[in-house]
């Protein structure tokens, strides 16, 4: 826990390798990106470039859990910028995404959650060849080690990114809700990621945070220094911006991905552009809304659109942009005694050295805590009128994607959006109802040629109306779950919450309440062109050769998990997929 440092990582700047060639070019150092460089620079006959916007922050705090969390502050590693403006936020909501070497694992919650098998199963049965739960479920293993579950076959054991679950749940109502969901049918368990468990559960969440209290992003896990510093086929460009892909046409008319132009973040240093160029093949890994952006700017797109803002069409791609998804929550607030939320840190001065003093000596305490520590799924088709769970024998079975959990309750210790003023014994949990399937779906757009320009995201939440059912349900399960914690005399009082469970209130409820989790997803979707698809099932950008994409961008649908590790898969398939092709190439 001691906060000192003192190596350096190895870096380059896009000035020191303009004009070099490289086997591949890795775009994109986050949750992904990182995963994908490290597995193809195992191989040390092939030179490997990973580029990544932002700087490489390895200091003491970015690995404290709870102090690294704090993504919306001015100091987080972030992009923060405004939505579109629209209906529900005429003024836009606040997105964030991580600009970083390792992405948003750097800054998030560090929840890691696989999703239930029926998931996968799903995309298989959509058409996804290849991407079945018995086929995903070895690369899901191959990414970590669970430090909690050491001897399920379920869970991984000798992979670079560690997880576990924390000992001991840190505040009171995070027990006490586990205890109310129980009562309505929704079982505590202890891995959600069992298999053979039903898909409706209640559960202490597993976090990646090391066996010595530090969280530990992808970068941390699969770039660590001492590895990268290793590698003299691995080259690192951070702070460095990608205006462009150089795609050219070769024999046949066929379009192939040879280059890219960047250029240093002119926050950092003067920016003229260079280039670099691969010789096999470049993996787009910048996440579900510069993925797409990129692509757009190197004239891979919808017609249209690039031609609108005088970009040239390189391939007329129509999918790329489509069908952004995000799991919105709708938060519910409760004022519980101060002691029992993180509030308890900002009035107690003491409290506060102690827990400080208790994570440097012994890796224990508050400075550990997730936020959400505990979350309760559940599936809105199997919910009755009282917000119990029907038990059935085929209800239960997590396999068959009819089954995928639909609602994530998660209590947050801490004032997550309401700012009423509290009396000082007050504190706020707040209740977040997230919808995990949603089948609304949005937009990323260009809003200029310009790379620097943050693009136009338009999440169009609640734009298809069977969204609502959900809601209502989730609602009203958070708002039950509450009920019950009062019975089993928890003091838990309402701040903000509906006027009353009719469909209008709720409704209304719903939205001026609706939030982003920053769970962006499927914006260049693994689907055929037909289907406004980007990727084929090895994620092979359709007409284009030498391109691929390793981010949550892919998703077919958003999958019913935080989406992190779910991205360490797909960028593990990545690196299988491109390592089979030199097998199969003889390279």
């Amino acid at each position: 826990m001691w906060p000192f440092w003192t190596e350096e990582y190895t870096t380059y700047s896009p000035r020191t390798v303009h004009n070099q060639t490289f086997d591949y070019i890795v775009v994109g150092g986050g949750t992904g990106g990182c995963v994908v460089a490290s597995r193809l620079s195992e191989n040390a006959n092939v030179r490997v470039l990973l580029i990544e916007s932002g700087p490489i922050v390895d200091t003491w705090l970015s690995r404290v859990p709870l102090l690294s969390v704090d993504f919306r502050a001015a100091s987080s590693p972030t992009y923060k910028w405004n939505s579109a403006s629209d209906d529900l936020y005429p003024s836009g909501e606040h997105l964030v995404a991580g600009k970083v070497m390792g992405g948003t694992s750097k800054v998030n919650a560090h929840v890691y959650t696989q999703a239930v098998p029926g998931e996968y199963n799903g995309w298989a049965a959509a058409g996804r060849k290849g991407w079945d739960w018995n086929t995903v479920q070895p690369f899901l293993r191959r990414s970590e080690t669970s430090l909690t579950h050491i001897n399920e076959k379920h869970r991984g054991s000798s992979g670079p990114w560690h997880n576990r679950k924390l000992p001991e749940v840190h505040f009171k109502f995070s027990d006490e809700i586990l205890d109310a969901a129980n009562s309505l049918g929704i079982p505590r368990v202890e891995d959600i990621h069992d298999p053979s468990i039903a898909p409706y559960s209640a559960a202490c969440l597993d976090v990646t945070v090391d066996e010595y209290g530090n969280r530990v992003s992808t970068f941390d896990s699969f770039l660590p220094l001492r590895l990268v510093n290793a590698r003299r086929n691995l080259y690192i460009c951070p702070n460095t911006v990608v205006c462009r892909l150089d795609v050219q046409p070769c024999s046949g008319g066929v379009l192939k991905a040879v280059g890219a132009y960047i250029k240093s973040d002119p926050k950092t240093t003067n920016a003229e552009e260079c280039y670099v160029s691969s010789h096999h093949e470049i993996v787009l890994c910048a996440g579900a809304i510069a993925t797409p952006q990129i692509l757009m700017l190197s004239g891979i797109g919808p017609r249209e659109h690039l031609q609108s803002l005088h970009v040239e069409v390189v391939k007329d791609l129509p999918g790329v942009g489509l069908n952004l998804q995000d799991h919105a929550c709708i938060p519910l607030s409760y004022k519980v005694p101060r002691a029992d939320t993180l509030q308890s840190l900002e009035t107690s001065k003491l409290l506060a050295a102690w827990e400080i003093l208790k994570y440097v000596l012994f890796g224990r305490g508050l400075l550990l805590a997730p936020n959400p520590q505990v979350a309760i799924f559940a599936v809105s088709r199997l919910l009755q009128d009282d917000s119990r769970t029907v038990q059935s024998a085929e209800g239960a079975d997590s396999h068959l994607p009819s089954n995928i959990p639909d609602i994530e309750i998660a209590p947050m210790p801490f004032n997550a959006f309401d700012h009423s003023k509290l009396d000082k014994a007050d504190g706020v949990t707040t209740v977040c109802c997230m919808h995990l399937k949603p089948k609304s779906a949005g937009t990323v757009r260009l809003l200029s040629p310009d790379a620097l320009d943050r693009p136009a995201c338009d999440l169009r939440y609640l734009t298809h109306k069977e969204d609502y059912i959900v809601f209502r349900k989730m609602v009203r399960l958070g708002l039950e779950l509450g009920r019950k914690c009062r019975e089993q005399g928890y003091p838990l009082r309402d701040l903000r919450v509906p006027r009353s469970e009719g469909d209008e209130d709720l409704d209304n409820f719903i939205r001026q309440n609706i939030r982003t989790t920053f769970h962006y997803s499927c914006t260049c979707r693994m689907a055929p062109l037909e289907e406004q698809g980007v990727v084929d099932d090895e994620l092979k950008v359709h007409g284009i050769q030498g391109l691929r994409i390793a981010d949550a961008s892919i998703f077919p649908v958003i999958p019913s998990a935080h989406p992190q590790a779910p991205v360490v898969m797909v960028a593990e398939r990545c690196a299988d997929f491109i390592r089979a092709e030199r097998r199969r190439a003889g390279v």
